[in-house]
């Protein structure tokens, strides 16, 4: 399993790919991608997006044409989202006669 990206700001869209998973034989595999437990595409390569700034759980079932299967997992940290810097000024004076 190949993410683009295991961590980053939310909302993340991270691209899951499959591609590296081989059978020994040669014999044609079917995918299984799972977030938290769930079922999300049988997909060789799927695109998933999250919102909400937790740790995910990734599940690739690989399971070849005579039911044999192997999974591997890793975790997807969605962090804070990136904010806007704020910007703070003070005038001493702020009012008066010309010149200040």
């Amino acid at each position: 399993m190949t993410p683009d990206i295991e961590k980053g700001p939310a909302p993340l869209e991270v691209d899951l790919d499959a591609g590296d998973s081989k059978d020994p034989e040669g014999r044609p595999l079917s995918y299984t991608w799972q977030i938290d437990g769930k079922d999300e595409s049988s997909e060789r390569r799927f695109t998933y997006r999250v919102t909400e700034r937790r740790t995910y759980k990734v599940t690739l079932i690989v399971t070849d044409d005579s039911g044999l299967e192997n999974s591997t997992n890793k975790t997807l940290t969605v962090e804070k989202p990136n904010e806007p810097p704020r910007a703070v000024m003070s005038l001493e004076p702020d009012t008066g006669t010309a010149p200040l």
